[in-house]
């Protein structure tokens, strides 16, 4: 994944999307890696940038910031998922029908300028009683947070504007293009700011607008590069055929979007409770580690999600049928050798002591990840196919079972307790979320699959009972590095072939 080569050796796919100069030949490999380049960009641009913005503004004003940037991230609810509802609807406009295309973005945009407006008023009403009331802050950080508060204000329409132009993008594959869009915004979020401090200028009103610079200043590169990939035609028009389709999906992708990060997030507010603060320490720097697989899983599935959007039943199931072995190869190997070296790694990094009390955590953690995978394409499919409304049911049914388990097994275990809850989570919903869209119908994988279930099962047994700098760990590594290679090669190839000859086709109606 890391070498482009490698990526690009994915056959170039025949997107079915055409711009004023012609055919649009979209590799999902290109798009993929363009995804999970603009993921992990951010996230080492941050690990760089923490240390220095805690050296010239203090602990409590950079936690101060790094609230009212959580704030700003919450109030992204007033979206009302329209990004996501706007690149599915395009998807399915043929790439030749600019009229059909327009009336559908300039009707998202407008109704997302419209509830930005109401979301900065409820940001401007509950300002006061949230930075006065709910968090606890001194009164010169708070003072200071609520100068700040009218710039947001300002800002926020603009944002959820944003996610609108973005979501039009991606539903005519410029991934690429998003993706070096979003790491100039992130970077210049994380680097802005730092520069305006070591000005001499730490006052949070100021780094609050310096942070904003780059997001904002994306939005008309972007507005810009859709009037020519879509292509938008006429002025800006609010059509009332396209607003009920727009407010039904986004709001299935809305819901989804909040229940998805409760179900991630919902382990450590129980370790808490439970256990108390000290031990959501141990468990959340292992999950921060483990979990950066998934932007492996999230970088595919965001990719094919236009395509499968833009595609008939047929062709969905075909796409997250191959796209779950593509996962299968990626990450059984990274997932197999994260469990041989996660004890070590942190032995290393934060100490023997800390190794030992997380010790397991990272390896069940790794197990539900890798479990995870068979689900994600198929919950894309779900969505892609507008059927938000059986994602949402599964997963309101598996959080009161989530929390139970929680309970009981921190209860009885400690702290990896919760990692097993975690796995024991994602090994329900995946045959669940595979059930409800039909995708156990498809067996080529199953033998493959219990092959990759041993590795992972043996790295995992390995990695929890080995001593950190065992003998075994490299012989293990090493083994599971040649199995697969003999036992993902065909596999792999012959996926990444038949997703390249995919064929889109636009225009499908709605099921």
């Amino acid at each position: 994944m890391s070498q482009r080569e490698g990526i690009d050796s994915f056959a170039t796919e025949s997107s079915g999307c055409e711009n004023q100069a012609g055919s649009a030949h979209m590799s999902i490999g290109r798009d993929t890696l363009a995804n999970l380049v603009g993921m992990v960009v951010p996230l080492a641009t941050t690990l760089v940038t923490a240390p220095q913005y805690l050296r010239l503004i203090g602990v409590e004003r950079y936690g101060t910031l790094a609230v009212i940037w959580l704030l700003l991230g919450y109030l992204g609810v007033f979206n009302l998922g329209l990004g996501r509802a706007a690149s599915q609807l395009i998807s399915r406009v043929a790439p030749g029908d600019g009229d059909a295309s327009s009336r559908i973005f300039w009707t998202a945009l407008l109704m997302a300028l419209a509830s930005g407006a109401v979301g900065s008023a409820a940001l401007w009403g509950l300002a006061d009683y949230l930075l006065g009331s709910v968090l606890s802050m001194s009164g010169g950080n708070r003072d200071e947070a609520l100068e700040a508060i009218p710039w947001l204000v300002l800002i926020l329409p603009l944002l959820l504007a944003t996610s609108v132009v973005s979501g039009a993008l991606e539903s005519r594959h410029q991934f690429a293009y998003l993706s070096g869009a979003n790491v100039v915004a992130n970077t210049a979020t994380q680097v802005v700011p730092l520069v305006v401090a070591w000005l001499g200028h730490a006052e949070l009103p100021t780094l609050v607008v310096a942070a904003q610079v780059g997001r904002v200043g994306i939005l008309m590169p972007l507005f810009l590069r859709c009037r020519t990939r879509l292509p938008l035609i006429g002025p800006p028009i609010l059509a009332r055929d396209q607003i009920m389709p727009l407010i039904r999906l986004g709001t299935g992708a809305l819901i989804i979007s909040i229940l998805n990060p409760l179900l991630v997030s919902l382990d450590r507010v129980v370790i808490g409770t439970v256990l108390g603060t000290s031990e959501v320490a141990y468990y959340s720097v292992v999950y921060g580690l483990a979990s950066q697989l998934l932007l492996v899983t999230g970088s595919l599935t965001q990719a094919t999600f236009p395509r499968m959007a833009a595609a008939d039943a047929a062709e969905r199931s075909r796409l997250a049928s191959h796209a779950t072995r593509i996962l299968l190869a990626l990450i059984t190997p990274l997932a197999s050798l994260g469990a041989l070296v996660v004890s070590p790694f942190l032995s290393i990094w934060l100490g023997a002591d800390f190794a030992l009390r997380a010790s397991g955590i990272g390896e069940l953690l790794l197990v539900g990840i890798w479990v995870n995978l068979f689900a994600q394409p198929h919950t894309q499919k779900l969505q892609a196919a507008g059927h938000y409304r059986k994602v949402i049911s599964l997963y309101l049914m598996e959080i009161p079972f989530y929390i139970a388990a929680l309970y009981f097994l921190l209860s009885a275990f400690g702290v990896i307790g919760a990692a097993a809850a975690w796995a024991l989570r994602t090994a329900i919903d995946a045959p669940l979320q595979m059930l409800i869209a039909n995708g156990l119908t498809k067996p080529r994988v199953y033998a493959i699959s219990i092959i990759s279930l041993s590795m992972i099962v043996i790295s995992t047994i390995s990695g929890s009972f080995l001593s950190p700098f065992s003998g075994w760990r490299p012989v293990i590594a090493v083994s599971v590095l040649v199995i697969s290679v003999l036992l993902f090669r065909e596999q792999a190839s012959s996926a990444l072939r038949l997703l390249s000859t995919s064929r889109t086709r636009a225009g499908s109606h709605l099921t």
